[in-house]
């Protein structure tokens, strides 16, 4: 018999994720320090996550440098 499989760290990526579009929905374009602070994640961790959001198509960035959008 197989063990259950552990969904915690696919359902704590998803909050974050989630976390993330709810704060640019909120905001028209933000960085990822200004998403990170929002978000109460640190820096690196909200920029890889974006890197992730970005080519999966949820986000784009924006107009300005280092600017985020959904």
């Amino acid at each position: 018999m197989s063990e259950p499989i552990d969904n915690t760290a696919g359902l704590e990526i998803l909050g974050k994720a989630n976390a993330v579009v709810a704060a640019l929905e909120a905001r028209a374009a933000l960085t990822a320090a200004q998403i990170a602070e929002t978000v109460g994640e640190p820096v690196s961790s909200t920029y890889r996550l974006l890197q992730t959001l970005t080519a999966i198509g949820w986000v784009e960035t924006g107009r300005g440098r280092g600017l985020f959008r959904l």
